[in-house]
């Protein structure tokens, strides 16, 4: 029977999948509605001395930026569904109980991978939806939306620091149980 903290770590792992596949679906949406923008031309956010070249360089910036958001998006969900099978590939056999141990133990670097590459789409695609709101709204509320999807970004930076540097020392509090 593996530990609790085995148990707790892979669980972890993939319940992190969920929230990345949403963002990877919110990117992807965000993707056609740039296009559709693009087609259609038309920017209510921007008055009309500015609706030609920076509306296109916002549009096409916007883009790339949610096209990167989904990928990175992507990665972690499919970093998250391939550890997951791993360890139950090595957990699938009962005769070696503490080998699940092991192999999360030694796998550490990639939860931090995971979480690396969720923070990262999920802060990028944050962006892209700022430069989104930017075009589709008026100056003024295209403004607004994106200096609080922008301070959205600050709080998920900070965050993903606090649980990095945090991690090892709940690591070695909890050693003793492997």
């Amino acid at each position: 029977m593996p530990s609790a903290h085995a148990q707790r770590s892979r669980a972890a792992l993939l319940l992190f999948g969920g929230p990345a596949a949403i963002v990877a679906l919110l990117a992807s949406g965000l993707v056609f509605q740039l296009q559709a923008a693009q087609a259609r031309g038309d920017y209510p956010g921007f008055p009309t001395a500015l609706q030609g070249r920076p509306s296109q360089v916002l549009l096409a910036v916007g883009s790339a930026l949610a096209v990167l958001g989904l990928v990175l998006s992507v990665g972690c969900l499919l970093l998250c569904l391939l550890h997951g099978y791993a360890s139950a590939q090595v957990c699938g056999g009962h005769s070696e109980p503490d080998r699940i141990d092991w192999f999360l133990l030694d796998s550490r670097v990639i939860r931090h991978i995971a979480i690396g590459l969720f923070s990262c789409g999920l802060s990028i695609y944050l962006a892209a939806f700022a430069i989104y709101t930017l075009l589709l709204f008026r100056y003024e509320t295209g403004i607004t939306n994106a200096c609080i999807l922008s301070s959205a970004i600050i709080v998920l930076v900070m965050m993903v620091l606090y649980a990095i540097v945090r991690a090892p020392r709940v690591l070695r509090r909890h050693q003793f149980e492997l």
